[in-house]
């Protein structure tokens, strides 16, 4: 049945990429080729760890991403026009700069702020059991995981400057990336601020944050260079050969981050990666065979963490919610507690709410997506991009509840927005300024003859909201500078 699934989510895939006028951006085409990956590990993995899954798990995936893509044909149908790509006037388009002393100021104040972070681990690494050895992600990641919160937390220094620090590695990965794409200038030192986002990751004992970040460089990335392209969707083969390099440094990357927790991942670094990202689709069979569980105590409160969490912050009655799976699949010879997302959605809401949930991400990625691709607001594309780890990450865990509806995504937005209009929107505002100066004075040399010709420019002029106070038209046809 693994084979079956396989060659339902390939045809998924393509209807979806049809139906979607070519968009490989489509959060029903990535969510479906997510789901297609860990299932393809899964398939390869079936003789080793002894697993299979029946057709009901598979009706089950199929049709939830069904209403995945059923909530984003909703969008397609309201009042959105057909044509959901913008061409851009890519002359208009002006690099954005970044100064030397800028980057430097950033970079000595993220490595303050590392270093803060580094000895905030080590301290709850220390109440976990650390003495000193190799293995401080390993005790930290133990502190960070109790579920009783006996360990104290990181102080909120330290909480806030991971997340100052990663607002800051999307900033610049979208200056890096426009300059790099449209004008084909690779200014390294913008890089500076994303690399060191690295450590931090490391040391919050966490790896999902790095396919959370290559997504958005692959969602820049292919924004900018299909608007340099008209969206003409014959370069869609040239975007998912970007999107495999893609998934392959993440691969790279979590197996080397995950060495500095056991040496042992890297000698079995293939089997790392099939257990992380394909064992999660045995699982859920494992859970549909052991349905029903017991009842909730609390509504939603497998799915719902991220809301609770915030409530505690106002009433202590608010109980303490683990989010991993306390129960875990073990089969041959590997056991894990991951079940992709519609575990979650089908042990709190049955399966009406699975498909209800389902549904809404699909209509709410597509609109945001439509809405910001075209207002060519590029702070909407930037917050979008953060945001974008439940559709990255279904195939494996829950996230939108768990993650993005929380106060961690309100920080992130904060922070993202006030260092995107500091250094992106002022540079374009001053070079806007000074390409309408050098309008005006074309215009103003251009008119001087009087004419139709002279109503035509300025009438231009007054569309683009240019120079309108400095070019005139005249009663009788001429124009007045």
């Amino acid at each position: 049945m693994i084979s079956i699934l396989v060659l339902a989510l390939v045809a998924l895939i393509f209807i979806f990429y049809t139906i979607f006028d070519r968009n490989i951006l489509s959060p029903s085409v990535i969510g479906t080729a997510m789901f297609f990956v860990s299932s393809l590990f899964a398939l390869f993995y079936q003789n080793k760890w002894q697993t299979t899954i029946s057709s009901h798990t598979v009706f089950v995936i199929i049709t939830s991403l069904l209403a995945l893509g059923a909530g984003e044909c909703l969008v397609h149908l309201m009042n959105f026009k057909r044509n959901q790509f913008i061409k851009v006037n890519i002359s208009a388009i002006t690099p954005i700069k970044t100064s030397k002393i800028l980057i430097a100021g950033i970079s000595v104040l993220f490595i303050l702020l590392l270093f803060n972070y580094y000895r905030e681990t080590v301290k709850i690494a220390k109440e976990a059991g650390y003495r000193g050895d190799r293995l401080l992600l390993q005790y930290a990641r133990t502190a960070d995981l109790n579920k009783f919160g006996t360990f104290s937390k990181r102080n909120f220094l330290a909480r806030q400057s991971s997340v100052i620090v990663r607002s800051a590695a999307y900033v610049f990965s979208y200056i890096f990336l426009h300059n790099a794409i449209f004008f084909n200038k690779k200014n390294f030192s913008q890089l500076i601020p994303v690399l060191l986002f690295f450590p931090f990751m490391l040391l919050s004992t966490g790896r999902t944050q790095f396919i959370y970040l290559i997504a958005s460089w692959i969602i820049f990335g292919t924004v900018f260079f299909m608007q340099t392209k008209a969206w003409n969707p014959k370069y869609t083969a040239k975007i998912v050969c970007f999107g495999i390099i893609g998934m392959l440094t993440f691969l790279l990357l979590f197996v080397i981050s995950g060495s500095f927790k056991s040496s042992r991942i890297l000698e079995n670094a293939l089997d790392t990666i099939a257990f992380y990202a394909g064992l999660s689709i045995p699982s859920l069979d494992l859970y549909f065979e052991n349905v029903p569980y017991p009842p909730n105590q609390i509504f939603g409160e497998h799915t719902l963490t991220g809301i609770y969490s915030v409530l505690r912050h106002f009433s202590d009655a608010i109980p303490w919610l683990y989010t991993p799976w306390s129960d875990f699949a073990t089969f041959h010879n590997v056991r894990g507690n991951v079940y992709t997302v519609i575990r979650r959605y089908h042990q709190d809401f049955g399966y009406i709410g699975l498909y209800m949930m389902m549904f809404f991400l699909g209509f709410f990625y597509s609109f945001l997506y439509l809405k910001f691709n075209r207002k060519q607001k590029n702070l909407g594309l930037l917050l979008y991009a953060m945001i974008f780890a439940p559709i990255v990450e279904m195939s494996i865990e829950e996230r939108f509840f768990m993650t993005v509806v929380s106060s961690g995504t309100v920080y992130s937005f904060f922070y993202g927005s006030i260092l995107f209009r500091l250094i992106v929107r002022y540079d374009h505002k001053v070079q806007r300024s000074m390409l309408n100066h050098m309008f005006c004075y074309r215009t103003r040399k251009m008119t001087e003859g009087g004419g139709d010709k002279c109503i035509t420019i300025y009438l231009y002029a007054l569309k683009k909201q240019s120079c309108k106070n400095i070019v005139r038209a005249s009663a009788q046809g001429r124009c007045v500078a």
